[in-house]
């Protein structure tokens, strides 16, 4: 075959230059200490800038007087990545209304107990690994 020769000889450069120490564009990128405290700044600047937003809209644009909780809840929905923050949060926020919808007719059925929890707790889990 006329191309073989061009087919093994990239095939050898490839293996090279994948066994080589060099960065080469099939290499992940290096995670040393500096690549995880700056992926760690980051996320921590992010979940500042979150909580201190949750808590302005909570306390001005809501109206409560102390908004302790905002802040917590928007750090649950901070990740690493845009996309990742945005999917979590839906879930979290899927979440939590279906614990409510699922909260009204076991407390009307069961009563605000230990058993209503349990009930609901349970059904959450089981509806949400579906």
């Amino acid at each position: 075959m006329p191309g073989s020769g061009r087919v093994a000889f990239a095939r050898k450069a490839i293996r090279r230059a994948w066994s080589s120490g060099l960065a080469v564009p099939f290499r992940p990128a290096s995670s040393g200490p500096v690549r995880y405290w700056q992926d760690r700044a980051r996320l921590a600047v992010k979940g500042a800038f979150a909580a201190v937003v949750a808590w302005v809209l909570a306390k001005y644009a809501a109206g409560q007087p102390d908004p302790y909780f905002a802040p917590l809840a928007a750090l649950l929905g901070v990740y690493s990545t845009v996309a990742r923050s945005l999917r979590e949060s839906i879930q979290y926020i899927a979440g939590f209304v279906l614990g409510a919808v699922l909260a009204v007719p076991v407390g009307m059925l069961l009563g605000p107990g230990t058993a209503g929890i349990a009930v609901i707790v349970l059904a959450g889990l089981l509806i949400a690994g579906w």
